[in-house]
């Protein structure tokens, strides 16, 4: 598969935008190889972190799944290595989630170097499922006003890039 034909998502008609964070860090001595070449198990790492920091700017934090007594497991990971990261360096995780009716997570994720060049891409469907793990068919109210939210753009500030250490 060639990386720019890599479309996990197709736009929906009438979907509100995709919703964009980035955050950035620095590449620590333990997740490289002996060449300094970020090792490529640490990637699915730097996702769900990207993930995270998405989840609770978006009221969607674990205390907030917890509590309603569901989670959002990974049903699909995928990878598209393009350009190694290297120990010391910063990089960029950028996360795009797509729109859904369902009661799912789509996102897309980019990783960029210093120079904003593409190292890896990838994707993640999370779904949501009550702590017995029987899938969620109706949006519980924290989720429902989520995306009452998007749908109204109301994440408009998303833009931003955040520094994680």
């Amino acid at each position: 598969m060639r990386v720019n034909s890599l479309k996990p998502f197709p736009y929906e008609p009438g979907a509100p935008a995709p919703l964009r964070l980035r955050v950035k860090k620095e590449i620590r001595f333990g997740e490289c190889d002996p060449m300094g070449v970020v090792w490529h198990g640490n990637y699915a790492q730097y996702f769900e972190e990207a993930r995270e920091v998405f989840s609770r700017a978006c009221g969607l934090g674990f205390d907030v799944l917890q509590r309603a007594g569901v989670v959002f497991p990974v049903k699909t990971l995928f990878f598209d290595y393009c350009k190694p990261l290297r120990y010391g360096r910063e990089y960029i995780v950028e996360i795009v989630a797509h729109w859904s009716e369902a009661m799912r997570v789509n996102a897309e994720y980019f990783i960029f170097d210093q120079q904003e060049e593409l190292c890896t891409r990838g994707f993640s469907v999370q779904l949501l499922v009550d702590v017995q793990g029987r899938l969620v068919l109706d949006a519980p109210p924290f989720y429902q006003e989520f995306k009452d939210n998007w749908a109204k753009g109301n994440f408009s500030g998303f833009q931003n890039t955040q520094r994680i250490f």
